[in-house]
């Protein structure tokens, strides 16, 4: 549980830059986790934009070039028709 209450690498889908979007909350809120606790890695997935307020982004988990990359949380927020294919990727 360890991981999950204090995760070092973290994979975020559905961040958005639109204050509107839940996904866009998320992100703020781990980038102020960020700053206060030691996250080593921080990613996400999004399927077209290449940096949401600062973070850049990759287009599937495959595109995070890492041999033995762990993560140790994935955060999902997105639309409920693309959980589950999100899940699969994980």
């Amino acid at each position: 549980m360890d991981r999950f209450f204090h995760p070092k690498k973290i994979l975020l889908f559905g961040a958005s830059s639109n204050p509107r979007k839940g996904g866009h909350h998320v992100l703020k809120n781990i980038n102020q986790y960020a700053q206060n606790n030691e996250i080593i890695e921080f990613y996400i997935i999004h399927p077209s934009a290449d940096i949401i307020e600062g973070v850049q982004c990759f287009r599937n988990i495959a595109d995070i070039r890492s041999e033995k990359t762990i993560f140790d949380l994935a955060i999902i927020v997105v639309p409920i028709n693309v959980v589950m294919d999100t899940v699969r990727q994980c």
